[in-house]
């Protein structure tokens, strides 16, 4: 009788655990976006790309901006409506700010300045 009853509340308790754990409601893996500015010195206008940006659900708890090869002169503005606003004046900038998951965020990439040489910053936005 002892050893049934201990196998019972196992199957008991097992069987909490997954109605607990399948309630819970669960998010995809974190996204991560990539974006490129591009400043050609000299050129024509339509040869740049003077600003990024995009409207996501987030997935995760944060996003995280980053910024890679801004130098020479650069200086690039980042921002997200869930708290991020960094300027990037140089390579390994990294801002982070909370967002509940399934929240609807505009991230946005532009160039404050363009440098005294063609630059060609990227980044990447996790969401």
């Amino acid at each position: 009788m002892g050893k049934k009853l201990v196998k019972l509340g196992v199957v008991f308790a097992l069987s909490i655990s997954f109605l607990c754990y399948n309630a819970v409601p669960t998010y995809a893996a974190y996204t991560t976006d990539t974006w490129n500015l591009r400043y050609v010195k000299g050129g024509p206008a339509s040869d740049s790309i003077w600003q990024w940006y995009e409207t996501v659900e987030a997935n995760g708890t944060s996003t995280v901006m980053t910024a890679d090869r801004v130098n020479r002169g650069a200086e690039v503005h980042m921002i997200a409506t869930n708290g991020i606003d960094v300027y990037a004046y140089k390579s390994g900038t990294y801002a982070s700010a909370l967002v509940k998951p399934g929240a609807h965020v505009f991230a946005k990439v532009t160039f404050k300045e363009y440098g005294n040489y063609t630059n060609y910053p990227k980044g990447t936005f996790k969401y």
